[in-house]
């Protein structure tokens, strides 16, 4: 850490300007919604109710932050939209990767998975935040909306290539 002082000459202190500098660990990157999966897998250690999470992407599409956003119960679990982007506006993040679990074991996402994530797509293109993918993870398998071209593939996994573009 390292402080900066400006002084007049009067001896006030006119500006102190404090600057912290965190350990240099790359954040993880991403080549696929598996490799997304498995993280998000190590997160949501609490398989018996809906947990929604976010991870908060940077221009590199490394995680910035994330953010358990709310626990519901056995089949339901409260969004806040509004609560999304608010946090990704707070960490600068360019991007967002959505993720919930369910408890069921059946990935298969629901009329209201769908829904939440066309108004999370929507709101994210007003806001210029990409919601690359929307992924509901269950205790066996995975469901990918971007793997199955219900969000739109803008800037996370080119199926051509390893990498993210």
């Amino acid at each position: 850490m390292r402080i900066e002082i400006e002084k007049q000459e009067s001896d006030f202190i006119r500006e102190v300007i404090v600057k912290y500098r965190g350990p240099k660990r790359r954040s993880p990157s991403f080549r696929d919604s598996e490799a997304v999966t498995s993280f998000l897998r190590r997160l949501l250690v609490d398989n018996s109710r809906e947990h929604f999470i976010v991870l908060f992407l940077d221009v590199t599409n490394r995680i910035a932050s994330y953010s358990i956003i709310a626990i519901g119960g056995k089949q339901s679990c409260p969004v806040d939209v509004t609560g999304i982007f608010q946090r990704a506006l707070i960490v600068g993040a360019s991007s967002i990767i959505v993720s919930h679990n369910h408890p069921s074991g059946d990935a298969k996402p629901s009329e209201e998975d769908q829904r939440i994530t066309k108004v999370l797509c929507e709101i994210g293109k007003t806001l210029r935040i990409n919601v690359l993918d929307h992924i509901i993870i269950s205790d066996d398998e995975h469901f990918s909306f971007s793997d199955s071209e219900m969000i739109a593939r803008n800037t996370f996994f080119d199926r051509n290539s390893d990498e993210v573009r």
